[in-house]
């Protein structure tokens, strides 16, 4: 019970007093709840709740109970919930707790996911003509690699056996060979291991790489000098 009120979420069973009467407008709904008729009529075409129409012009018509979904619904929008997720709330308040965790879940996903972004955001930052770079960088990925195999090993110690996964699924077969090579990996089970990925992942992890392999080839470089 704690945690619904905290949420501003009124437990079942609570009346909800309105001065005006029993039913209610769309306009004084709006007023009463904070949300816009827009939303009000959205929420009502998925389902989440049913006012009644009158008779005499087809308008809405909202109870106090209405005024309780309405509540709960922009509560749980506050979460990030999706609409798929807060219908099944409002038909079970059981199943909050297990899809709020696997919301959490969810979300340290997605924090990883921009923390990497972040990271990666500011690497380039602090070097413009590598930013004007990546494009191509990107682009050249397979011809980079191909061209020092010895170096390649080097970077791919250090960028990680995920990473490498992730950077094989855009890349050619070619590339693909040479990489599972390295680490060891069986070309046919890289997609079963790493599942779906965006290309933003793809090309992020390919750019560490290329980003490495610039850097150890730059130091070759002055050491030959």
């Amino acid at each position: 019970m704690k945690l619904f009120e905290s949420l501003d979420i009124p437990p079942s069973g609570t009346s909800i007093l309105y001065l005006g009467g029993e039913l209610m407008t769309m306009k004084e709904v709006e007023a009463i709840t904070g949300i816009s008729g827009k939303n009000i009529r959205f929420y009502e075409s998925k389902g989440l709740l049913t006012p009644t129409r009158n008779i005499d012009n087809d308008y809405r018509s909202f109870t106090q109970e209405d005024i309780q979904v309405l509540q709960m619904i922009k509560s749980l929008r506050k979460l990030n919930l999706s609409i798929d997720n807060i219908a099944l709330i409002l038909d079970d308040r059981k199943a909050f707790v297990d899809i709020i965790v696997k919301h959490i879940q969810e979300l340290e996903s997605q924090i990883a996911h921009f923390s990497t972004i972040k990271n990666l955001c500011k690497q380039i930052n602090s070097d413009a003509q590598l930013y004007m770079s990546l494009s191509k960088m990107v682009l050249e990925f397979e011809d980079l690699l191909i061209a020092q195999p010895q170096v390649l090993e080097q970077v791919l110690q250090e960028v990680g056996r995920n990473d490498v996964m992730v950077a094989c699924a855009g890349a050619s077969p070619s590339v693909v060979e040479l990489l599972c090579g390295i680490q060891q990996l069986d070309a046919n089970e890289i997609h079963k291991n790493i599942g779906p990925v965006c290309i933003e992942d793809v090309e992020l992890c390919q750019y560490k790489i290329i980003r490495l392999y610039n850097q150890k080839l730059s130091r070759l470089a002055l050491h030959d000098n």
